[in-house]
């Protein structure tokens, strides 16, 4: 299937130039605590190009941004009419995003599929290209539930139309009969072109960030991910421990040194002990002990934590 890339003379005025240069969380921010109608899909409509119809209206939902002990935003959760917490996915562990910066997809690490925010709506997409210019169709959307005034027109003057034209005529009022102002809102929009000027604009305007900002945002978002990553593996092993003593075994198991030197040791997750001749460490179970080659460079492994609750690692 062919991406969708619009041309730039189709995109001039699609959209205003404020919201085209919100990046994805600026844009989620403006609108956090306000309910949002989801709509599971959404399907080409036929004979208007760019244009969806959405469908399978899912629930109701607000959004908040998560954000990291450094500031940096880091997650979107949001709560659905069950009163459910759910995460559109997290930077460190789920997803990522296309630029510290100026982030404009929100992306998903094992595919590619993302979502960005535009005006007042979080649009998922389908098959990003890697360039993150173009896609191939538009998924789940949700949009701000507004409180609009009907707007009573002037009933047009009749006119002949010809058999096409009433065929055309007829198709759009069966499209749009029964629709919300939501999903109306979404139908009146040519979606394709303003996704694509949205992630055109937000590419030139990457190209432009500060680089100094941008490294440093990138070394915060490693730093926290080391961090959260080592407390999970914590957490996991601490968990499992504690079942394992829960069950009549033990949570804990012995190296001791029996040779005439000391002996440098290091975790999986990269701790090290340096363990004194003729003495002895204990260790959860779970955690794997290697010998520290240098600082802190893992050498050969000396136990696995989950075949050696209860006993002890003599090392000659």
């Amino acid at each position: 299937m062919k991406k969708i890339l619009v041309s730039a003379i189709a995109l001039m005025s699609v959209l205003p130039a404020s919201h085209a240069q919100d990046s994805f969380y600026e844009g989620i921010a403006k609108y956090e605590g306000q309910e949002f109608q989801v709509y599971h899909y959404a399907d080409k409509i036929e004979g208007k190009e760019g244009h969806y119809r959405p469908d399978g209206e899912y629930y109701k939902t607000t959004y908040v941004i998560s954000r990291l002990e450094s500031g940096l935003p880091n997650e979107v959760l949001y709560v659905d009419n069950d009163d459910l917490d759910r995460s559109l996915g997290n930077q460190i562990y789920d997803n990522y995003i296309d630029h510290q910066t100026y982030p404009s997809l929100f992306l998903h690490k094992y595919n590619s599929d993302g979502y960005v925010f535009i005006d007042d709506m979080l649009i998922q997409l389908m098959e990003i290209s890697s360039d993150g210019l173009s896609f191939e169709s538009v998924g789940r959307i949700s949009v701000v539930i507004k409180d609009v005034a009907p707007v009573i027109e002037e009933a047009p003057k009749k006119k002949k139309l010809t058999m096409k034209e009433k065929i055309a005529a007829a198709k759009e009022k069966m499209m749009t009969t029964g629709a919300s102002p939501e999903m109306q809102r979404i139908m009146d929009i040519n979606l394709d072109e303003v996704i694509t000027k949205y992630l055109a604009d937000m590419k030139a305007k990457q190209k432009t960030a500060n680089v100094g900002q941008e490294e440093k945002y990138v070394a915060e978002m490693k730093a926290e991910s080391s961090k959260s990553l080592k407390e999970r593996q914590s957490q996991s092993r601490e968990l499992a421990a504690k079942m394992n003593a829960n069950k009549g075994g033990s949570s804990k198991y012995t190296i001791k040194n029996n040779s005439s030197s000391s002996i440098k040791l290091i975790t999986d997750s990269g701790s090290t002990t340096t363990l004194n001749a003729g003495s002895s460490t204990t260790y959860l179970c779970q955690t794997d002990i290697y010998y520290c080659v240098g600082t802190s460079d893992k050498g050969g492994l000396i136990a696995n934590g989950d075949d050696s609750c209860g006993q002890t690692i003599t090392l000659e």
